[in-house]
């Protein structure tokens, strides 16, 4: 068997806890969690004791990422916290997936390209719309020259089309 990757997911929010945290008890395989990093204590010992990991504070993040286990981090954590925490991780020789987006500015998302660079880490945002069919019929659109240059964007939430559930369960 491959080595397995441990994580370390810094943030307990929505995303964390419904989606992130169910797919590492799922999926095993190459992949385990053994650290989360909150910045309430309570919820990350409640979390950590029910995902079988340890608990840390966003004040002892240092230390979850000097664990010998520990070779990624998942960011998920408000969006103005990701370069911080991403260059950390990566000073801290730890790779990084992130949840989108990137950052909140170009430069913060260079300052994370460039420390993940210097510190030989992989960098990765955890973006998976791009392989649902309506993003792939949109893009073909844009493409094919059937649309104009994009002046602005806007979203919302969305269901599960399947596409994440399936890769889950490969």
């Amino acid at each position: 068997m491959a080595k397995q990757i441990g994580f370390a997911v810094v943030g307990l929010g929505t995303v964390a806890r419904t989606s992130v945290l169910p797919a590492f008890a799922a999926i095993g395989g190459n992949s385990r969690l053994v650290a989360v990093v909150s910045g309430d204590r309570t919820k990350a010992q409640i979390v950590a004791r029910e995902f079988k990991a340890a608990a840390y504070h966003y004040d002892e993040l240092r230390q979850s990422l000097q664990r010998e286990d520990v070779n990624a981090v998942y960011i998920a954590l408000p969006n103005s916290l990701h370069c911080d925490y991403a260059v950390e991780a990566a000073r801290a020789g730890v790779h990084v997936l992130c949840e989108p987006p990137m950052a909140i500015t170009a430069d913060e998302c260079r300052r994370m390209i460039r420390t993940c660079q210097t510190n030989r880490v992989k960098l990765m945002i955890a973006y998976r719309l791009h392989v649902r069919p309506a993003v792939v019929r949109a893009l073909g659109l844009v493409r094919a020259g059937h649309v104009g240059s994009a002046r602005s964007g806007a979203g919302a939430g969305h269901g599960d089309d399947g596409a994440h559930e399936s890769a889950l369960r490969r």
